[in-house]
C-alpha cells in the first residue's frame, strides 16, 4: 500500500510539470521533486496538498472538545473512523493544513441593531488572513430563504475549497420559510452553514425556534447558536473562527462504487484521550452525506 501511494504522488508531480499530450522524459525530473514525493507520505496516508482525486469523497470538519467548547488539534488519521451508510471506510487522504477560507456573513437585522451586529462579527473577520476571502451582505427586503440561497451561491464563486456562510438573524419566525432549495444546495456542495438566531425578548429558546436552520447547519457540518442577545455575537464569532481555522480534510474511496445517484449518509468520529487518558469517542462536525455520482454524470461529493 505504501509503495502504491508513493507511486501515485510521484506520477502526480511528474504529470503536473508537463502539458497534456506531451511525454514527460524522466531525466528532466529534478531530484528535489522526487525527494518531495517521498516526504509527503507519512504513516501510509498522503498528507500533502495534492491534486483532487475525483474518485474520492473529501470531508472538511473539526472535532470539538465538549467540556471546553474548543477545537481539538493534533488528531491523527488513525484516530478517525468513517462510516458511509454504516459501513467502515478506509482513509486515503488526510491533512490539517491551514488552507485559505472563503466566508460570507449574512446580516438579517435592521436599524441600529444592524450596525451592532456587524460590529459583533468583527471578531470573525479579524481572525482571517490576507489569503482568506470574505464578504458581508444584508438580506434587505429579500425573503430569508432566498437571501441564504443567493449568498451560498456567492460564497461558491470565491476561489477556495473551504467555504462557509454565517447567518445572523433576530427573526421570530425563521422556520416560516421554505428552505428546500437551500438544503439541496448544501447537500450538493462543500460549504458549511452557521446560524446565529438572537432573541428579541432576552430569552433563549432553541427548542422552539430555528429548527429548520439547525437542521441545515447540521446537514452541512456547521452549527446553530441561540444567544440571549446579539451582545454575545463577539464570543460566538470567536468560536466560529476557531472552528473554521482548525479543521481536518479527510478523503476516502467509497466501498460502494455504484453510480446510482443516491444519497449516502456519512458519520465521522474520532477517538481522543481525555485528561485522564481515557479514550472518548467524539463526533466530528462535517457534512452528513453526499449524492453518489449517477451514470454519465459527475460526482457531487467532489471537492
Amino acid at each position: 500500500m505504501f509503495n502504491v501511494q508513493c507511486s501515485i504522488v510521484i506520477w502526480g508531480i511528474i504529470l503536473s510539470r508537463f502539458p497534456p499530450g506531451k511525454v514527460a522524459p524522466m531525466k528532466r525530473l529534478p531530484f528535489p521533486a522526487l525527494l518531495l514525493a517521498f516526504l509527503v507520505v507519512s504513516a501510509g496516508f498522503v498528507t500533502a496538498q495534492i491534486a483532487t482525486d475525483p474518485n474520492l469523497v473529501y470531508l472538511h470538519g473539526g472535532v470539538i472538545d465538549n467540556e471546553r467548547g474548543r477545537p481539538i488539534r493534533g488528531i491523527s488519521a488513525q484516530q478517525f473512523r468513517i462510516l458511509e451508510d454504516n459501513k467502515p471506510q478506509d482513509i486515503v487522504y488526510f491533512s490539517q493544513n491551514d488552507v485559505p477560507l472563503a466566508v460570507g456573513i449574512l446580516i438579517d437585522f435592521h436599524g441600529d441593531m444592524k450596525d451592532r451586529t456587524k460590529a459583533g462579527m468583527d471578531t470573525l473577520t479579524r481572525s482571517l488572513t490576507p489569503q482568506d476571502q470574505f464578504f458581508v451582505a444584508e438580506t434587505g427586503d429579500t425573503g430569508l430563504n432566498d437571501a441564504v440561497y443567493q449568498n451560498l451561491n456567492r460564497v461558491l464563486q470565491l476561489q477556495s475549497n473551504r467555504r462557509a456562510l454565517v447567518l445572523v438573524t433576530d427573526r421570530t419566525d425563521p422556520d416560516g420559510y421554505v428552505f428546500s432549495k437551500v438544503k439541496e444546495l448544501l447537500r450538493s456542495q462543500d460549504i458549511q452553514f452557521y446560524s446565529i438566531v438572537a432573541s428579541q425578548s432576552g430569552a433563549s429558546s432553541p427548542d422552539h425556534r430555528g429548527d429548520k436552520l439547525r437542521e441545515l447547519c447540521e446537514e452541512s457540518g456547521g452549527i446553530s447558536y441561540f444567544p440571549f442577545s446579539i451582545a454575545e455575537a463577539n464570543d460566538i464569532g470567536k468560536k466560529i473562527a476557531a472552528e473554521l481555522k482548525n479543521q481536518y480534510v479527510i478523503g476516502y474511496r467509497p466501498t460502494n462504487q455504484a453510480r446510482d445517484g443516491k444519497w449516502r449518509k456519512i458519520k465521522v468520529t474520532a477517538e481522543v484521550p481525555d485528561d485522564k487518558n481515557k479514550v472518548q469517542k467524539l463526533t466530528a462536525r462535517t457534512k452528513s452525506g453526499y449524492y453518489a455520482p449517477a451514470t454519465g454524470g459527475s460526482s457531487s461529493a467532489k471537492n
